[in-house]
């Protein structure tokens, strides 16, 4: 879900995203096995917030 709406619903403008750099954004993982190998999980650990916007409350009818 998170993902449709980051990459899709994001790109046309249906949801306001807040995101940085996804490097560094998190450090909870390197304690585990290989995880102090890698800067970050996933693209997705930079976004910080996600908000509805004017147009995409009138395309899911809010």
């Amino acid at each position: 879900m998170l993902a449709v709406l980051f990459e899709y619903a994001g790109t046309l403008g249906l949801f306001d995203l807040r995101y940085t750099d996804p490097e560094g954004a998190r450090d909870d993982f390197q304690d585990h096995f290989g995880g102090d190998l890698l800067d970050s999980l996933s693209r997705y650990d930079g976004l910080r917030a996600i908000r509805l916007n004017g147009l995409g409350e009138y395309c899911l009818g809010v």
